[in-house]
């Protein structure tokens, strides 16, 4: 499982140095157009926006189980009423 985590790393690292040099090859990626920091910081947002939708089907309904009921005390986030204090205090 880990061995292939780490290549699926890779292969996408490998693919994002490459479309970063073919997008520099073209007249909208030349460096008066897009510096280094604002071609880093799309790549990173196109990577979030392709990771979300997986991360959301995949982990959400565990997620809200876990915030809802806790195995372990039985006692959730909301149940407990810990989740309006945490929120209570993020807000200050």
């Amino acid at each position: 499982h880990s061995c292939m985590m780490v290549m699926v790393a890779n292969l996408c690292f490998s693919f994002r140095g490459l479309y970063q040099k073919l997008f520099r090859a073209t007249p909208n990626g030349s460096r008066q157009a897009v510096d280094d920091l604002n071609l880093q910081y799309r790549m990173q947002q196109i990577g979030v926006m392709f990771l979300f939708a997986p991360v959301l089907l995949l982990e959400a309904p565990g997620l809200v189980v876990r915030l809802w009921k806790t195995h372990t005390t039985g006692d959730g986030l909301f149940e407990s009423g810990l989740f309006l204090q945490y929120l209570g205090l993020s807000l200050v």
